[in-house]
This record gives C-alpha cells, sequence and structure tokens, in this order.
C-alpha cells in the first residue's frame, strides 16, 4: 500500500497507473520486433479461396434441400387438412 502511494504522488510521471506507463513505455521500444505476418500469396491464398467458394457451394445446396423439403411437407400438410376438412 505505502508502494502505491508513493506512485500515486510521483508528480513527474505521465500516466496515472505506473503499471500502465511501464507497459507503454515497453511497448514503445520494441520496434526491433518481428514484422507483422503476411497474408499468404499465390497458390496458399487461391487454395483458400477455393475452399471457401466450395464450402459456400455445399451450404447453399443444403439450404435449398432444406427449404424444398419443408415447401413440399406444407403442400402435404395443407392437403391431409383440406381432406380432413372436406370429409363429413
Amino acid at each position: 500500500m505505502q508502494c502505491e502511494d508513493e506512485e500515486q504522488s510521483d508528480a513527474d510521471s505521465d500516466f496515472e497507473d505506473p503499471f500502465i506507463a511501464q507497459g507503454l513505455s515497453l511497448s514503445d521500444s520494441d520496434s526491433d520486433g518481428p514484422a507483422p505476418q503476411r497474408l499468404p500469396h499465390g497458390n496458399a491464398s487461391q487454395h483458400r479461396l477455393y475452399a471457401a467458394k466450395a464450402k459456400r457451394e455445399k451450404l447453399k445446396r443444403a439450404l435449398f434441400r432444406a427449404k424444398e423439403t419443408r415447401r413440399r411437407n406444407r403442400e402435404e400438410e395443407e392437403e391431409l387438412e383440406s381432406i380432413i376438412d372436406s370429409s363429413p
């Protein structure tokens, strides 16, 4: 607690929290680190694109099959209801 009071009373700091100040100063001096990773070029990205398109088409076909099945079931239910309603 005493350390925290001393840290808070330090008027030379530009930051309110010394932990944040230390973290910010460390990240500023870390400019010699590894370069950011780049997206794959050429064949790898083409392969990912092809795989994503294939998956999209597969999902689309499944969606259309499900919609068609629901439409048929709805028509059959309506037909059964009309038969039941018309019977004496």
